[in-house]
């Protein structure tokens, strides 16, 4: 395929990894969409995630023919998008080999839903491609899904795998973004090709200048010295095994790119695509309406709030809940046409039913022989605290404690001193664990019943302070907290820390514990974030002070 003065090979370059990077309006969706063209054309069918609503517009002829492809979701997608139904809309385009644009411009679609198409859609690619075939992958707005700060961990581990390794299932990708920096570098530098238009910002520039530094580029000055001035349309081609990049006038495409007067709906632009898709969309849309119900009923989320409303019922009107009635809702949910709960989630419905069934029994024995009877489900412990009964969960009969796991034992203990729970981070510092290891030990004891996780905290319940038993100790207060944080604290944050506490409750100043610690200012610095990250220290401007629940004395 031909790209200006250009010849590109469409298999080779439909394996490899590629960037397309400028500032909006210099022209970087208009390459991309010109790239897309000519695999299509080579026999190279794609599937574009398009969080910005052009791509769309590859159906419509423009100087040329329009394509055929099928766009699911945006304004005038052929299909409906979800998440749940993106899987199923990229098997279907794989096994029949069609281009797809899944269009994340949708009122109906949050960020967080883009997010779990992605994950769930490359995921999908990475397992499933291989047998059917070169397939490339474009992704407009790159720094969403793979941001130099990662925060959706789930999110950037597909798009590394399929930087790393897509080659094995027959992937190739493009990252479309408007800087280079706010791309992860770890992912990036993995492109073979890369096309440079418009570029003004001075981080941008200074990255750029690295990249083409460190890979021996011949001119590098010059071609950064241009990117500022740029014109709309023209960029730079580095290709694979070359030590000059190109620069080139981008070519006219055939299908219709919308400049502002088109997004606005004025001219010929809604002309119908040149090649007809509807039988494949009329089957796939025949489909998705039972992937949808599937999906709404084995929902982990939609299960959790019927739970919710069920406790929220139950708290209304304990002594009159009909407790086989509300068992069934619960379960027929799951249970009809032999529909199967995630394990979880049935665990959290027996626990929740459990409890009702304990509150039908105290009922009968606080207010007389209740109406009915109950189906009898294991029987919970129950105490007194003043008007109130406490159902928990029984310890289990006498391996007890031995049969909790000395990991998960030692997670459990550390929470289950604090009544208000402890974030992750806190938890790390107690039980010295690494963050891998600490969240493993959560996720076993949360579908337990041990643990609940409240936001960012996790807190011990009833049932994982009596399944605990002897190995429980009281929440720790004053000295004996500060003590236990001291110790499981690296040699640095610890003398830091020891300076904050020597000088509470008045503020401590960084050139102060410079002069105890002996740390330069970044290392100091360092330690400092750590802590603050930590919750052990509060700062007031500079200065550090310890934190007050280190302080509070045992009642």
């Amino acid at each position: 395929m031909k790209l200006g003065p250009l010849q590109i090979d469409p298999a080779e370059f439909g394996s490899q990894g590629s960037a397309v990077l400028g500032i909006r309006g210099s022209g970087k969706s208009y390459t991309a969409t010109l790239l897309a063209e000519l695999l299509f054309s080579a026999g190279v069918p794609f599937v574009a995630f398009d969080p910005v609503g052009v791509w769309r517009w590859l159906r419509v002829p423009g100087a040329g023919r329009g394509y055929p492809i099928v766009v699911a979701g945006g304004e005038a997608g052929d299909l409906p998008l979800t998440p749940a139904s993106a899987p199923k809309i990229v098997e279907a385009a794989m096994h029949n080999g069609v281009s797809l644009v899944l269009d994340l411009f949708d009122i109906n679609l949050s960020k967080a839903d883009w997010r779990r198409i992605v994950r769930d859609s490359v995921k999908l690619l990475l397992h499933r491609n291989k047998a059917h075939g070169l397939r490339h992958v474009f992704l407009e707005e790159a720094a969403e899904f793979a941001p130099q700060r990662v925060t959706d961990g789930e999110v950037y581990a597909e798009i590394e795998k399929l930087a790393r390794m897509g080659g094995n299932s027959r992937l190739g990708y493009t990252l479309i973004n408007q800087r280079a920096e706010e791309v992860n570098k770890a992912v990036l530098e993995l492109c073979d090709n890369l096309f440079l238009h418009r570029q003004k910002g001075r981080n941008s520039l200074t990255a750029l200048s690295k990249w083409l530094d460190v890979g021996n580029v011949r001119d590098g000055r010059e071609i950064i010295d241009s990117l500022a001035t740029l014109p709309t349309g023209e960029c730079w081609a580095w290709m694979a095994g070359t030590d000059r990049p190109v620069r080139l006038k981008v070519p006219a495409k055939d299908s219709l790119h919308p400049d502002r007067r088109v997004m606005r709906g004025a001219g010929d632009a809604k002309a119908k695509p040149a090649v007809d898709v509807s039988a494949f969309v009329a089957g796939l849309k025949e489909a998705l309406p039972a992937i949808e119900t599937a999906a709404a009923e084995n929902d982990p989320k939609a299960l959790r709030a019927e739970i919710a409303k069920l406790r929220g019922e139950l708290a209304r009107k304990a002594p009159a809940v009909d407790v086989q009635a509300i068992e069934r809702r619960a379960y027929e949910r799951g249970e009809r046409d032999g529909r199967a709960i995630p394990a979880q989630i049935r665990q959290t419905l027996t626990r929740a039913l459990h409890l009702l069934h304990d509150v039908d029994r105290a009922a009968t024995a606080l207010a007389g022989p209740a109406a009915g009877k109950t189906t009898p489900l294991p029987a919970l412990a129950a105490r007194a605290e003043g008007k109130r009964v406490v159902f928990v969960t029984p310890p289990p009969a006498k391996e007890g404690n031995s049969a909790l796991p000395a990991g998960e034992k030692a997670v459990l203990a550390a929470v289950a001193q604090y009544p208000n729970g402890l974030r992750r981070e806190q938890l790390g510092v107690l039980t010295g664990f690494k963050r891998s290891t600490r969240d493993a030990y959560i996720a076993r004891l949360r579908p337990r019943g041990f643990v609940d996780v409240r936001g960012d905290r996790v807190v011990a319940t009833p049932a994982g302070i009596q399944a605990l038993g002897s190995d429980y100790e009281p929440p720790l207060r004053g000295a004996a907290l500060r003590e236990r944080v001291l110790s499981t604290l690296p040699e640095g944050e610890r003398k830091v820390l020891a300076v904050a506490i020597e000088e509470y409750p008045a503020h401590v100043s960084r050139d102060a514990i410079d002069e105890v610690t002996g740390f330069k200012r970044s290392t100091r610095d360092a330690y400092i974030a750590r802590l603050r990250a930590r919750e052990l220290v509060t700062l007031d401007g500079g200065a550090v002070r310890a934190a007050e629940t280190l302080f509070m004395e045992a009642a």
